[in-house]
């Protein structure tokens, strides 16, 4: 399995996540390859409910170069060949910390200093806060079964109750933001972007969703000078389905359409992260993780 996800990572460059900026703070931390002392790694996947299934089930997985989504008794069909969201201001949250909330969005969804927002401690956060990347950060969501690497670092020992991060529609006058844009124009007023195909009709999809992600762990993370990894899995199957589960042309979704509320609710309850000692991109319980409510993992608007 390790040699199949091997050749899966040869054939399609194109699903490594871009990380330069954080690589780039973090050069020094993680020696002269970058990973040479890492003790913790974070992968991104983004299976299907079926293909964990016949992970758990088969221990290996046939390569699928795009995402083709159906739902049961439905008659359309959804592909998905490219999904990207930016990504700012990462962060773990040590178990005595209740959140790392230094940050805030203002009503423009314009990031702003907690103290700004009448915060009287903006800072106290940071001493129990990891600071992972504060920059925009563009993510290539994979869109077949591979486990990909997002970045490899050095943090000090602890444990930690959760991994916060922020999508986030990067403006010219973010840090970084007019480098990310210059680079990444397509993201200009967006934070998601999905490509594809919706029976047979290509779509884009463009979402300026600015959503808070709280991911918590369960068991905390415990992370000592062994290596540890931990995997944020990306349910994008469930993107572009309406609330019995049923698939929904992506073209409604786009600027005020009827869908944009759903799909931008979606999006934010998709995310789950894990530690995955295997680097499978499965959690041990069979299934995508995608937050129907009974759960800690997603976001708060």
């Amino acid at each position: 399995m390790h040699l199949l996800r091997s050749i899966i990572r040869a054939l399609v460059p194109a699903t490594v996540v871009v990380a330069v900026a954080f690589a780039e703070a973090c050069s020094d931390a993680n020696g002269p390859n970058g990973k040479a002392s890492a003790n913790l790694t974070l992968d991104i996947a983004t299976l299907s409910a079926t293909s964990i299934a016949e992970l758990v089930g088969a221990r290996a997985m046939a390569p699928s170069f795009d995402r083709h989504v159906t739902t049961p008794g439905s008659a359309h069909v959804l592909v998905i060949t490219r999904a990207a969201i930016s990504l700012s201001r990462l962060e773990l949250s040590t178990v005595d910390s209740a959140a790392c909330d230094d940050e805030a969005e203002d009503d423009d969804g314009r990031l702003v200093a907690a103290e700004e927002h009448g915060s009287d401690d903006g800072n106290s956060a940071d001493d129990r806060c990891e600071q992972l990347e504060t920059g925009p950060m563009l993510v290539e969501l994979p869109v077949d079964n591979s486990v990909v690497s997002m970045l490899a670092l050095q943090i000090p020992a602890g444990s930690y109750a959760g991994l916060e991060a922020r999508i986030h529609t990067v403006q010219r006058s973010d840090s970084g933001g007019a480098a990310f844009l210059s680079a990444h124009p397509e993201f200009a007023n967006a934070s998601v972007r999905v490509e594809g195909t919706f029976d047979g009709q290509p779509f884009i999809y463009t979402g300026s969703n600015n959503a808070k992600l709280e991911l918590r762990f369960d068991p905390p993370l415990a992370v000592g000078s062994a290596p540890t990894n931990l995997t944020v899995h990306v349910s994008i199957d469930r993107w572009f389905t309406d609330r019995d589960g049923a698939l929904i042309d992506p073209s409604t979704a786009n600027g005020n359409g009827d869908n944009a509320s759903l799909v931008a609710d979606n999006i934010r309850r998709s995310f789950h992260a894990f530690e995955d000692r295997d680097r499978n991109g499965d959690d041990g319980h069979g299934n995508d993780g995608f937050d129907d409510g009974s759960s800690n993992d997603g976001g708060d608007h």
